[in-house]
């Protein structure tokens, strides 16, 4: 699926989830979209599915309603190999308290640009050595 030359990843659609044990849905109906090369995070107060949703997509949780596309393809499809190829900060604050959210995620941004960026030419200059 692609979307202005940048493809899709994950297109979330009416998803609603309830715990066996709970009266009303956890999640309840949020439809969202992922892009190629986005950072995304999930914000909120406490309660209202961050965790839930992110377990979701990440295959700990089963027994969704809606859709959940990942490369346009039904999540469910997928095996084993879908773990290789996602990326998933749970849980555990990997943050600096004293900046904003915004202003966290353009630091980690230029973190991972810089080792894109450098990792890269380390690993070309090194075979050239070899």
């Amino acid at each position: 699926m692609v979307y202005k030359g940048v493809i899709k990843l994950y297109k979330i659609s009416d998803l609603r989830f309830k715990y066996p044990k709970n009266k009303e849905d956890t999640i309840k109906g949020i439809s969202f979209e992922i892009r190629e090369g986005e950072i995304f995070g999930l914000l909120g107060p406490s309660g209202v599915g961050k965790s839930t949703t992110q377990k979701l997509l990440i295959k700990l949780l089963t027994g969704y309603k809606g859709q959940v596309l990942y490369k346009g393809k039904d999540l469910n499809l997928y095996r084993d190999d879908y773990f290789e190829e996602i990326g998933v900060g749970f849980e555990m604050p990997v943050h600096f308290s004293k900046l904003t959210a915004e202003e966290n995620l353009n630091f980690f941004k230029k973190i991972i640009f810089f080792y894109n960026w450098y990792g890269i030419a380390f690993k070309k200059s090194w075979t050239l050595w070899r």
